[in-house]
């Protein structure tokens, strides 16, 4: 199946060739290419790492879907983690959150059109506003990280104690669920830092396989995925028989969470048009608001090309595992 993954990237690639040569010409057959692209960019980072066992069936899976088979597989890893008393991963519910949405757009004609018109940004009531921001992307992995961090690196048993009162190494509360991303970013740096010291070779490996060997140039090579392609590396040497690699990925794909969501509503109305009112139809809507699909166009093309980067550079630095 190494060859499939291309496939996918290959055609996601020319997909998004189309979705920019037809903004101008045909908006809507524009956006439905504009999904595509993303969908297949997707679907081709999950190939390419083998997170589903049967690679077969994924093409033509629709998302919801594909999250529903990705939430199975998170589901196993985290109860993992659980067995070994290293907390769990939050992102585990994320998933189901996400895939649940994906489902009501694919499903439900009322919210497909209130993702729509968010997504070419048409005004929204207050009501419909709301319905929308049920949504909110899990950002307390800081906890379940620490936990990990916490299990494999423990010195003594004043540290087991201080873990089984639910209180991490710098001091923050594991029942704290209200972290924005600068703060989860800021207290798992300070477990890299941390890391470094306990365990300098191991580290500066991934440093150097990440930035220099690799060069991972313009990415977010975030600290939370620093620490997870660690683990994601070193993990069997340090006993800890755990799939890192998935919840790498899956990193990853939080990145783009929301930009599929916004996106999945054209591949049906960017295909068969919608009668909205006596004057409007979704087609006139197209023309009419077509900078907020150019925008979202180019957001894509960002999101595609940077799926791709991680790709390739996750691809090389696993390739060469120490």
């Amino acid at each position: 199946m190494e060859e499939h993954w291309a496939d996918f990237l290959k055609r996601g690639k020319k997909d998004l060739e189309i979705a920019q040569y037809y903004l101008e010409h045909d908006p809507e057959f524009a956006s439905y290419m504009t999904q595509q692209a993303l969908e297949k960019h997707t679907k081709s980072m999950f190939l390419r790492f083998h997170v589903f066992k049967k690679p077969k069936k994924i093409g033509h899976f629709p998302m919801h879907k594909v999250m529903e088979k990705l939430g199975e597989i998170v589901d196993s890893v985290t109860k993992d983690l659980d067995n070994k008393s290293m907390g769990s991963f939050d992102c585990s519910e994320m998933i189901k959150k996400h895939s649940e949405i994906l489902y009501e757009i694919t499903r439900k004609p009322s919210v497909r059109l209130d993702w729509w018109k968010k997504s070419l940004c048409i005004p929204l009531s207050a009501k419909d506003e709301k319905t929308l921001g049920r949504f909110k992307p899990s950002s307390s992995d800081v906890n379940q990280i620490t936990n990990i961090h916490d299990r494999v690196f423990k010195k003594n048993k004043k540290d087991n104690n201080s873990n089984n009162h639910k209180r991490d190494v710098d001091g923050y509360s594991n029942t704290e669920k209200t972290l924005d991303r600068d703060d989860v970013n800021e207290q798992i740096s300070a477990l890299n830092r941390k890391l470094l010291n306990r365990d300098t070779e191991r580290w500066n490996k991934v440093q150097e396989m990440l930035h220099k060997k690799h060069n991972s140039g313009d990415l977010d090579i975030s600290p939370k995925l620093e620490l997870l392609l660690y683990f994601s590396i070193f993990g069997e040497k340090l006993k800890i028989k755990i799939n890192f690699k998935h919840l790498v990925v899956l990193d990853i794909y939080g990145k783009y969470e929301n930009l599929v969501m916004t996106t999945l509503s054209h591949e049906s109305i960017g295909r068969y048009p919608i009668i909205l009112d006596s004057k409007d139809t979704t087609t006139t809507l197209y023309e009419e608001y077509k900078d907020g699909l150019r925008l979202l166009v180019n957001n894509v093309k960002t999101a595609c090309l940077e799926i791709e980067k991680y790709t390739l550079l996750l691809a090389k630095v696993w390739d060469d595992d120490p």
